[in-house]
Order: C-alpha cells, then sequence, then structure tokens
C-alpha cells in the first residue's frame, strides 16, 4: 500500500511540475477567460488537480466567495492544500471525491461549476455534465474544458 501511495505522490508532483504548466493552464485560461463572479459566489471546481485553477478563480472573487475543490487523488490534493496555505479551509475547501457522473451534493447549490479537463476520465461524460447541471443554480454557470480530438 505504502509503495502505490509514493507512487502516486511521485505522479501528483510530475503532473504538477510538467503537465500542469504546458497542458492544464491554458485550458484553465481559456476556460476562466471574460469570467465575471457574482457577489458571494459559491464555485465547485470539479477534478481540481493541484488547485491552480481554484486560487485563479479565487482571486477573481469578492472576500464572501467560497469554493469546494475535489479531486479522486488525494496526492494532488495535498499539493493544492500547500498551494492555498492559509486560504484552505477558510474560503477554498479541498475534499476528495471519487471520479463517478454522480456527485455528492444538493441540487441548486452552485453559482459556478467548474472542470478543467476533469471529465476525460469518466466514460459518461453526458451523465456527469448533467449532474454538474443539477448542482448547479438555475441562474448558474457550468464551465468545462476537452481537448478536442483529431
Amino acid at each position: 500500500m505504502r509503495k502505490r501511495s509514493r507512487r502516486y505522490e511521485k505522479m501528483a508532483r510530475v503532473y504538477d511540475e510538467e503537465i500542469l504548466p504546458v497542458w492544464t493552464q491554458r485550458f484553465g485560461r481559456m476556460l476562466l477567460r471574460g469570467l465575471e463572479m457574482p457577489p458571494k459566489a459559491m464555485v465547485l471546481d470539479v477534478a481540481c488537480g493541484t488547485g491552480d485553477l481554484s486560487l485563479e478563480i479565487l482571486r477573481r472573487m469578492d472576500s464572501l466567495g467560497r469554493i469546494i475543490a475535489i479531486d479522486p487523488l488525494g496526492p494532488l490534493l495535498d499539493i493544492a492544500r500547500k498551494k492555498a496555505g492559509d486560504l484552505a479551509g477558510k474560503r477554498l475547501f479541498f475534499r476528495s471525491e471519487p471520479a463517478v457522473s454522480k456527485l455528492g451534493f444538493a441540487d441548486d447549490v452552485y453559482d459556478l461549476v467548474v472542470s478543467n479537463l476533469g471529465l476525460l476520465a469518466l466514460e459518461d461524460r453526458a451523465a456527469a455534465l448533467k449532474d454538474l447541471a443539477r448542482v448547479t443554480k438555475p441562474d448558474g454557470l457550468v464551465m468545462i474544458t476537452l481537448p478536442l480530438s483529431g
């Protein structure tokens, strides 16, 4: 079990140092282009990885806004918590949640739901997108990125 944990920790570091800067951050910038946050926004970041998108959204929010950032991999969340520093557990909350198409959240909670390349691993992306819409307020916004094929 410890060997598997070390492998995930190494994978998380490689993701944060190598993949994030050349791949994930580019999609994140596109996702946030022109985004305006409502006052007191409640945001859900699905498959948050090492937290860069969550932190950028937090910078754009007023002081009453809150973000729940979820990811199935604990080592990625560990890096995200370190990046968030004192903000973790105050305005930005990280939670380990499995990559499934049914989220463990009530209906109509979030003003904004984002997923930056987070639906790639799911077999039923349509069901996952429907569930993202379920947890979003009727006047809220769901924003995702997926790479194009071909």
